[in-house]
């Protein structure tokens, strides 16, 4: 499918920041937990002037997460500010990373957005600021490339594995108008239901192309691709094409948004707690459902 890569013509503005976690080690003696700590900063970057949101992620496969996998998470977060401008606004950002993910390696990977597809304007460009949430359900991939790679970047769409991921997602999920989004708090995703035209078809929301404005970074490019609530084989055959064309040393890894974490509300630290005790109380209600099922009676619960 087509792209665009008009430089900042539709792009996002600010910062899109994300930070990769090959090792998930317990950031002792400060924080127990991997988790923990990493949510800690999530906390602290809500003081942040620019600010606006962020979506930590898990792995598609919760097992990679729970055990510890390299990679069994990522955060993403948006920002006003331009990338070169992300630390010099806040410094203690800097400083919280380094206690939160003491004992890590990790990559802070300050980005700016540089093409998307299918385009013209990537989603978070026509998204209200602050606005933007993603739903648990949705699979993401993302595609992280070493500084120094020999990949065509005209030619994104086939080495992230974003091609395949339209292809096996049956295509692009909805068509809509620009400026007419909206935030669902329900669903935790962008609503698209309002735009005049909409034509939905395969699950496939976009992918996104950023280039990472720090230069002793060790990631250069990263790809962020959305296949919607996509099938495991769509998002095993995204994974398999990307970890075939992106080259040694690249980060391929299937992931949904665990928690969309705004300027203000729930503090991040307890929103582990807050996505459990959901949980539990839909598991009730599934046992209820089919029990009144089961006895032939209905009501609401």
């Amino acid at each position: 499918p087509a792209s665009t890569s008009a430089g900042e013509v539709g792009m996002y503005g600010g910062t899109v920041f994300f930070h990769l976690f090959p090792e998930l080690a317990s950031p002792v003696p400060v924080f127990s937990t991997f988790l923990e700590g990493a949510l800690h900063c999530c906390e602290v970057a809500r003081s942040h002037p620019s600010y606006a949101t962020a979506h930590f992620h898990e792995s598609f496969d919760p097992v990679d997460a729970e055990t510890g996998a390299p990679h069994g998470y990522f955060n993403m977060g948006l920002y006003a500010c331009a990338p070169g401008d992300l630390w010099r606004d806040f410094q203690d950002l800097h400083e919280c990373l380094d206690l939160g993910h003491a004992n890590q390696e990790h990559h802070p990977l300050p980005c700016k957005e540089v093409a998307c597809m299918p385009g013209p304007r990537s989603a978070i460009a026509d998204a209200p600021h602050g606005t933007v949430r993603y739903a648990e359900t949705d699979a993401v991939v993302l595609v992280a490339v070493r500084r120094g790679h020999c990949l065509n970047l005209g030619a994104w769409g086939l080495w992230s594995g974003a091609d395949a991921g339209h292809e096996a997602t049956g295509g692009v999920a909805a068509t809509i108008a620009a400026s007419n989004w909206s935030a669902d708090a329900s669903s935790g995703a962008l609503d698209q239901s309002g735009a005049a035209g909409v034509q939905r078809q395969g699950t496939f929301l976009g992918a996104t192309l950023h280039e990472c404005v720090d230069e002793g970074s060790m990631y250069s490019h990263v790809v962020r691709i959305e296949l919607g609530a996509a099938s495991a084989a769509a998002v095993e055959s995204t994974v398999k094409a990307a970890r075939a064309a992106a080259g040694e040393g690249a980060v391929v890894h299937s992931y949904r948004c665990a928690y969309n974490i705004e300027k203000t509300g729930t503090p991040a630290g307890a929103l582990p707690a807050v996505r459990e005790m959901a949980r539990r109380r839909a598991e009730s209600q599934d046992d209820t459902r089919t029990r009144l099922a089961k006895d032939g009676t209905s009501g609401a619960i």
